[in-house]
């Protein structure tokens, strides 16, 4: 069972990077960046690495590769369903309606069992410079996505190049909306240590049998306002323009 320390709040189904569904849709928000990435910085390159085993425990999908005086950035993609357009619509793992926030994992592992020892989250942990935070709203069923995920899987395990496949998956994405905002992982450090109450909007949790995965809940106009939170905004569209 929760500890008694773990509110009703925290294990409601809120957490936008839940197990089921989180690592596919991840894959087509990677596939949107890092083309949208190669258009953005021309003469730059951009090195998909979230499945590399060694940038695992770095936390780190993406190395960007950009000319002087800005060099070589490090990112950690994070994909969120919750930028939805229909309040009504609510597919998991594919379209949710706009929460209004971004959530910082701070508790990767609260353990039900408080004997256990508890894991953070990678808002603590992660060695990425930057966390890349696309919104991203799907209007396609799930059966139709499902064939590319499993082709990009396979290529993916044969260590073969899954760039026709992505961009076979792109042009058959239905997009309601979608979002993109960037920040420095240090400074956003800083500022979240001076406790901006007013920014935060409570807790969000994903419950796995014996832990909760727990992240704060932080308002997005105000993140990009007067914190870190580098708003860039919809980006899909010029993606698939140029396919």
């Amino acid at each position: 069972m929760p500890p008694e320390s773990v509110g009703p709040d925290v294990l409601a189904d809120g957490g936008v990077h839940r197990m089921a569904g989180a690592k596919k849709v991840e894959l087509v928000g990677l596939a949107v960046l890092k083309r949208y990435w190669a258009l953005a910085a021309p003469g730059s390159s951009v090195q998909d690495v979230h499945d590399n085993p060694a940038f695992f425990p770095k936390g780190i999908d993406l190395i960007l590769e950009r000319q002087a005086p800005v060099g070589k950035i490090t990112a950690d993609v994070k994909v969120d369903t919750y930028i939805g357009s229909d309040r009504t619509r609510k597919m998991r793992g594919l379209c949710n309606p706009d929460s209004g926030v971004l959530l910082i994992e701070t508790m990767s592992q609260l353990q039900y069992d408080r004997a256990r020892k508890d894991v953070p989250g990678w808002f603590h942990t992660s060695q990425a410079d930057e966390i890349h935070y696309y919104y991203l709203a799907l209007l396609n069923e799930a059966s139709e996505l499902a064939p590319f995920f499993t082709r990009i899987r396979d290529l993916s395990a044969r260590g073969e190049s899954t760039s026709a496949v992505e961009e076979d998956m792109i042009r058959a994405l239905q997009v309601d909306r979608d979002l993109l905002l960037t920040y420095s992982l240090k400074a956003a450090r800083t500022w979240f240590e001076s406790n901006p109450e007013e920014a935060f909007r409570g807790y969000s949790g994903a419950s796995n049998p014996t832990y909760v995965t727990v992240s704060i809940r932080v308002d997005r106009e105000s993140f990009c306002r007067e914190g870190p939170g580098h708003l860039i905004g919809p980006i899909f569209d010029r993606v698939r323009q140029k396919l």
